[in-house]
């Protein structure tokens, strides 16, 4: 089994104070009992486990070919996993550093501004 590991999480910014002031409004206050609160939870957990599945064999990539990949250099790929922005996988000890390529697809589905600029 694979061990994926990833930067600490984008920290939270509070940039707009009033956005903050907005989420803390919209809160909402569920009353259960424990047993349902617990098959909650453990219905989130079986359906976040099942659908959950990383395809991590047949794409792997190392740095220069995720740049590539990307469009971008190997400094900005660096930067990207230094910053949390990209998955990688690195066994401790080692400076071996992989990436995938289903995995970067997923991020950068999300997150266009990733891509370098395009090239004609």
């Amino acid at each position: 089994m694979k061990k994926l590991f990833f930067e600490p999480p984008y920290r939270p910014m509070l940039a707009n104070v009033k956005q903050f002031n907005f989420a803390m409004q919209n809160n909402v206050t569920i009353t259960m009992s424990l047993d349902e609160f617990k098959q909650v939870i453990r219905d989130t957990i079986e359906t976040s486990s099942s659908t959950a599945t990383i395809d991590v064999e047949g794409d792997e990539m190392n740095q220069k070919e995720a740049a590539k990949f990307l469009g971008v250099t190997q400094t900005t790929i660096i930067k990207y996993k230094r910053e949390g922005k990209i998955p990688y996988e690195q066994l401790p000890g080692s400076t071996k550093v992989k990436y995938y390529k289903s995995q970067l697809k997923k991020v950068i589905s999300k997150n266009r501004h990733l891509l370098g600029p395009s090239r004609k």
